[in-house]
């Protein structure tokens, strides 16, 4: 048997359910699917965005138009975030956080256009946050924390406007609102100290460049004076007297 089609409300938290995410539930017309802080494994279910018709399964975008909300946030799934989530058109929230996501974040959550919350943290997803994402102008929250992303952050409205705390813990992200830019001033200190070493080189050598023609003159001049005896000077100690000093 399956879930009523008039469900619209299904909360399931905290329950320390096991096993896999009930493909039963792809048959209610559900509007909120609450199902975090448990203990399911395994993949999201193809299902969540399928319909039946005549017994094959279609995906179409009148699919769930109604969902507004999904928590799967504190369990153990993993595998990908089907690209279909963004099929779900009028989602307001989206928690997926503290799982075990791999791959991508959705390009195709600019389709979602009225979300307004969106967290991802504490997954191991990986590659760049999608520039599409600043262009969804409801988007108030966003969490991509505690991942392996990398690139520039989008530089949005929705997203430079949120605490850094929400970028922080992937090693190669950069950008705003993170203190760490993306160009130039992150060089490795190793890589500093041999640049650095380098300059002083070529520093140095335009010193002995510049000097060494200086000091040749000087000790032209020097010689020029030493040598130079002036007349009035000759007729008082005599030619072959020297100076002492």
């Amino acid at each position: 048997s399956s879930f009523s089609t008039r469900l619209e409300f299904l909360t399931l938290r905290g329950n320390n359910f096991e096993g896999q995410i009930l493909e039963l539930i792809s048959n209610a017309s559900l509007r909120t699917l609450d199902v975090g802080y448990n203990q399911l494994t395994g993949k999201l279910p193809r299902s969540l965005l399928l319909i039946k018709y005549k017994g094959l399964s279609m995906e179409q975008e009148k699919v769930f138009t109604s969902y507004t909300t999904i928590d799967f946030s504190r369990n153990r799934l993993e595998g990908r975030i089907p690209e279909s989530i963004g099929l779900l058109k009028t989602l307001i929230a989206l928690n997926l956080s503290n799982n075990a996501f791999t791959g991508h974040i959705p390009l195709s959550l600019e389709n979602v256009t009225k979300l307004q919350s969106l967290d991802l943290s504490s997954n191991q997803l990986s590659g760049t946050i999608p520039n599409e994402l600043k262009t969804l102008s409801f988007l108030a929250y966003v969490n991509v924390s505690h991942n392996q992303l990398k690139g520039e952050i989008p530089q949005g409205t929705q997203i430079t406007g949120q605490p850094k705390s929400s970028f922080e813990w992937n090693a190669g992200l950069c950008g705003l609102p993170l203190e760490k830019t993306c160009f130039g001033t992150n060089v490795p200190p190793t890589q500093l100290s041999e640049e650095d070493d380098h300059e002083e080189v070529l520093n140095w050598k335009g010193v002995v460049i510049a000097f060494g023609p200086g000091c040749l003159l000087g000790l032209v001049i020097a010689q020029v004076i030493a040598s130079y005896k002036p007349e009035w000077l000759v007729k008082i100690i005599g030619p072959n007297k020297r100076i002492n000093r």
